[in-house]
């Protein structure tokens, strides 16, 4: 029973983090492409979910999307695809020892990981219980507790089909001739074969189908003589979609998989997300069969249905024409925005199968250790050799014990190591193992830390918190030191004094001159005016200091002076202004006044092109610096746009100070390099404390290159740190 309950769940954790993961991309890619998915598509992608968690099992392939996500079977760790080399390793053989001690062979070619070692063995040791719970007490719990889950949920749906169908008792078919006539004619033009029976019920307050052999479209009584026969086709036309498209299973099955996986709110966030795509691609169909012309009259019908229905209740095997009212204004914008797209059978086809291959297969295996290729442990810690005595095995654990300063100083040359042969993010990690794992035996504390990584600057100084804003998105310093501040979500602008005491606020949501939609990046003048990037409609706003409308410039499209997302925005000495148009994939130069000059970049991963850049600064020389966060790393360009440099680093935001220093958002972490790329510190980790983000999504400096501000979105903070210029 254990065997079969250890398999089971393995199973079920597994088809679990794995269809949370797809959900989270999907989620992505419906907010990258929103204006290229058809509905019928944004629901479509949801049936890699469904096919995730219904899978018994997958063939691994290398271009599964989670050879970059691993999870380790036996103690449910996520292993990283570049993993941190060991320093010791146990060979999986042990071989016996003259005292009953089982020993573990030492195999050099065995992958290195942390530095504390294995507690040394000892040789005719008493051998001691640990108390606790043991594998097979946590599996118990751990099956015990799910299965009350599942006990409960599956009670709760069964439980309200039955009440539903004894509430639903007798309803009465309808005959009238000219209703069947309209509904006969909807079946032929949505082309549904299948038998329906029409009938109306006071159980219901809204048109919904119900049954899975035998279905039912189910009115409200009355509804007949109180909807027009064109809103009548509205309904009947939206209803039949949900048959042909066969909803009715599909919501069966997602019930099936909500009550499996009932622990995961992720997927039932995901389930709610596919039942309101699942509407959008009805009403697309229903459109597609009417005709655009009909928009107006098809959305007139469903606020009608809205004022006079309510919504029915959640029931497996029951389909409403209202089932989420908080999606309503929405569904009315795509109704209103609809428009006939063609068919690309062989695109979608392309596109179905690379998802399917990416999402539905599994990861690879690892090599055999043997077959790996290990770092030199004598390269970075000379006098340390591993053979296969055990005296050499014990005495080298107990230098180590005895010396963590030494294990310290091997774990930074092999963080040096990597760093030599390109490979970042090993030494990163490294590096990060110094600063978490050793402070207390080295002593190295504050500044002295950055010193150990080889950074030759030391970390700003935190100073204050500017609040009373609502994730802020973007933040600039004028020349007098005032500090401008996107209020993300309340759509206004806030400004600041130097010390964080509020002096003006202006905006509002909209599209009107001064109003905004998702303000994010900003950046001031030589005279202090604002330029704000609007990114939701699209347009470039320029501003007084004290908030008056000077100009807006920008629309829709990928024409130049044209935007796709405008992220960010930054000006030179001149006065000219470059744009982050994010989607577009480029830089556009413009004006003070939005005169269009020259665009930089293309879509592409060679040196000078650009995958949704957000991030764009200007040093004095002219040089341009942009975040090119699709393909994660830092450019630089010439004044006339030539590509000059590329480092790797992952970014959401870039700003230059006064002498040439490159500051970067991590998101949860800040860097600062030199103007070629080299890291001279950085700081910052994921909290809420002092010096801590969570999303860091903007920086600035201010003019002086004292102060580097950076907007804390989700603790709704902009955090003010001091970096004296004495330091660099």
């Amino acid at each position: 029973m254990n065997l079969f309950f250890s398999t089971f769940f393995n199973w079920l954790l597994r088809a679990s983090w794995q269809a949370s993961v797809i959900t989270a991309v999907i989620l992505a890619v419906q907010w990258i492409f929103h204006k290229h998915l058809s509905a019928r598509w944004r629901h479509a992608l949801w049936f890699l979910v469904l096919a995730r968690l219904a899978l018994p099992c997958s063939l691994p392939s290398p271009a599964s999307l989670f050879n970059y996500m691993r999870v380790d079977a036996a103690t449910g760790e996520p292993v990283a695809k570049n993993f941190t080399p060991r320093l010791f390793a146990q060979s999986a053989a042990a071989r016996p020892i003259t005292g009953g001690a089982n020993i573990p062979n030492i195999d050099t070619s065995a992958e290195m990981s942390d530095i504390h070692p294995s507690p040394k063995p000892t040789l005719n040791a008493p051998v001691i219980e640990k108390r606790g719970l043991r594998p097979a007490s946590l599996l118990t719990v751990g099956a015990l507790f799910w299965s009350a889950g599942l006990l409960f949920f599956t009670v709760r749906i069964f439980g309200r089909n039955l009440r539903f169908r004894h509430r639903l008792g007798t309803i009465r078919e309808i005959t009238e001739p000219e209703t069947l006539a309209l509904f006969a004619n909807c079946k032929s033009r949505m082309g549904v074969t299948a038998r329906i029976r029409l009938s109306e019920t006071n159980v219901i307050k809204g048109p919904a189908l119900h049954g899975f052999f035998r279905v039912w479209l189910l009115l409200p009584a009355g509804m007949i003589r109180q909807f027009s026969a064109a809103e009548l086709s509205h309904i009947f036309l939206h209803e039949l979609a949900h048959v042909k498209r066969r909803d009715m299973g599909v919501l069966w099955l997602m019930s099936f998989c909500e009550t499996l996986h009932w622990f995961n709110p992720l997927l039932w966030f995901g389930f709610r997300r596919m039942a309101a795509d699942r509407e959008f691609a009805c009403d697309e169909m229903v459109l597609a069969c009417e005709g655009e012309g009909e928009r107006r009259g098809y959305g007139e019908t469903i606020l009608k249905l809205l004022e006079s229905c309510a919504v029915p209740a959640r029931v497996p095997g029951l389909v409403g024409m209202l089932e989420d009212k908080a999606q309503i204004r929405r569904r009315i914008l795509l109704i209103a925005n609809f428009k006939q797209r063609p068919h690309r059978p062989i695109i979608a086809w392309v596109f179905a199968v690379t998802a399917s291959l990416a999402t539905l297969t599994d990861a690879q295996s690892e090599r055999p250790d043997a077959a790996k290729p290990q770092p030199n442990i004598s390269a970075v810690m000379p006098g340390a050799k591993m053979t296969n005595t055990i005296q050499d095995y014990e005495a080298t654990i107990s230098a180590y014990e005895k010396n963590r300063h030494q294990a310290a100083v091997a774990v930074f040359r092999l963080g040096e190591s990597y760093r030599q042969l390109g490979k970042l993010a090993e030494a990163n990690a490294q590096f990060q193992r110094i600063l978490t794992e050793f402070p207390e035996e080295t002593g190295l504390t504050g500044p002295s830390q950055q010193y150990l990584l080889g950074l030759p600057n030391p970390p700003p100084a935190y100073a204050l918190s500017i609040n009373d804003v609502i994730y802020p998105g973007g933040v600039a310093v004028d020349a007098t030191g005032n500090v401008y501040v996107s209020d993300t979500r309340n759509n206004r602008i806030r400004k600041f004094t130097s010390r964080g005491d509020a002096l003006a606020q202006w905006g509002g949501a909209g599209n009107d001159p001064g109003s905004f939609n998702y303000p994010q990046g900003l950046a001031t003048d030589s005279s202090n005016n604002l330029y704000v990037a609007d990114v939701h409609n699209q347009r470039i706003q320029k501003f007084l200091p004290d908030g008056t409308f000077v100009t807006q410039w920008g629309e829709l499209g990928s024409e130049p002076g044209k935007f796709s997302s405008p992220y960010n925005v930054a000006v030179d000495k001149a006065g000219n202004v470059y744009v982050a148009d994010s989607r577009n994939n480029r830089i556009q130069k413009f004006t003070g006044s939005g005169v269009f000059l020259k665009e930089i970049g293309t879509l592409g991963r060679s040196l000078g092109q650009l995958q949704e850049p957000q991030g764009v600064a200007v040093d004095a020389s002219g040089n341009i610096y942009v975040g090119d966060g699709g393909n994660g790393r830092i450019q630089k360009f010439n004044a006339d746009g030539a590509a000059l440099a590329e480092w790797p680093c992952s970014n959401h935001d870039v700003a230059v100070d006064a002498q040439g220093h490159v500051y970067v958002v991590a998101f949860d972490c800040i860097k600062m390099f030199s103007s070629a790329g080299e890291l001279l510190t950085q700081w910052g980790s994921k909290g809420a404390g002092k010096g801590q983000f969570d999303f860091a999504a903007r920086v600035a400096v201010n003019p002086a290159g004292s102060r580097v501000f950076v907007t804390d979105a989700e603790n709704n903070r902009v955090q003010v740190f001091d970096y004296p210029s004495t330091a660099r």
